[in-house]
């Protein structure tokens, strides 16, 4: 089966066109929107400048370069949902009959920009439980992360917090916990803010941490319930501690998860990183266990084989 995916939101459809590619289909990524993640892809077809579609000559061309590429795939799988002004998708779906998947990733929904032509979607993929309140009826699918290597040094702990929006992580809030935390003499501990940085860069200085400090905010704060993030996530991958709130309604969802689980107040992240700081044995044990937790709930092979059976199922329906 040959599937093309349409944008690579945080690499997410890299890891999955990778996968598929070992199940032994034909499986591409396109981005036509820039992302500035560096996760790379296998088609460029950008739509005007990064950040902005206003080249309205240079757009239509790449629009029809898309539908050029896309009307001999036999699955569009378009990822960040579809915005009103992509007129291609109405083409492929309703003149090309391209039987189509609709992956949401978050603020497509939340905030509504991805919301356009829900009705192409022969089915329907949420990457957060909180996403099923806009798409009750689709498949929930934790977003995958490849297998790393486990990395643990026995040097000064060493802790992480890399935002790409200080509000929507709780930055703040962290910046005060580790000043505090400085104040604590007996305490040894090295202490990194990472940002502006490449996706390959930001890896670098988690391979180089003990401890990823994710996201720690209230749903109030941003509209967001407490979720896991794809940095966490990746955190756990390499054997990682990862601390971050989860929403109590949200738990189900991750069930066993190892994450340190922190409500979004100075005095428990604090008190969570002096524990964790004094106690390398316990970074070691709790990174043991995210690590085989990803292995088993995150993995891109079984993130692929879930997607193989919702387009077989799509593909047979529209072939009739």
């Amino acid at each position: 089966m040959k599937i093309l995916h349409i944008e690579n939101t945080a690499g997410v459809p890299s890891q999955i066109s990778k996968a598929l590619c070992e199940l032994g289909h034909e499986s591409k990524v396109m981005e036509t929107w820039h992302s500035y993640t560096g996760h790379g892809c296998d088609i460029e077809n950008y739509y005007g400048s990064p950040g902005k579609i206003t080249e309205y000559p240079h757009t239509i061309r790449s629009m029809r370069k898309t539908i050029s590429i896309a009307k001999d795939y036999d699955i569009i799988h378009a990822h960040s949902g579809i915005n009103w002004k992509r007129f291609e998708y109405p083409i492929l779906g309703y003149y090309h009959k391209i039987p189509m998947v609709i992956h949401y990733h978050g603020s497509d929904s939340r905030i509504g920009y991805g919301m356009s032509y829900q009705g192409l979607a022969k089915a329907k993929i949420v990457c957060t439980p909180d996403l099923l309140k806009w798409h009750p009826e689709a498949t929930l699918l934790l977003n995958p992360i490849a297998e790393k290597p486990y990395i643990f040094t026995e040097e000064k702990i060493r802790i992480v917090h890399m935002p790409t929006d200080r509000k929507k992580k709780g930055t703040e809030l962290v910046l005060r916990a580790i000043e505090a935390l400085k104040e604590e003499e007996e305490l040894s501990f090295e202490f990194r803010l990472v940002e502006g940085k490449t996706h390959k860069e930001a890896m670098k200085e988690l391979e180089a941490a003990h401890i990823l400090i994710d996201q720690v905010v209230t749903k109030e704060a941003t509209e967001i319930a407490g979720l896991i993030g794809i940095c966490s996530l990746e955190a756990m991958s390499m054997g990682k501690v990862a601390v971050s709130y989860i929403d109590q309604k949200m738990l189900p969802y991750y069930n066993g998860i190892p994450v340190v689980n922190v409500e979004p107040n100075l005095r428990v992240l604090t008190d969570n990183l002096r524990t964790l700081i004094r106690h390398p044995e316990l970074c070691r044990e709790i990174g043991v266990r995210s690590q085989d937790f990803v292995r088993k709930e995150h993995s891109t092979l079984g993130a692929a084989k879930k997607c193989e059976e919702i387009y077989e199922k799509v593909y047979t329906m529209a072939r009739g």
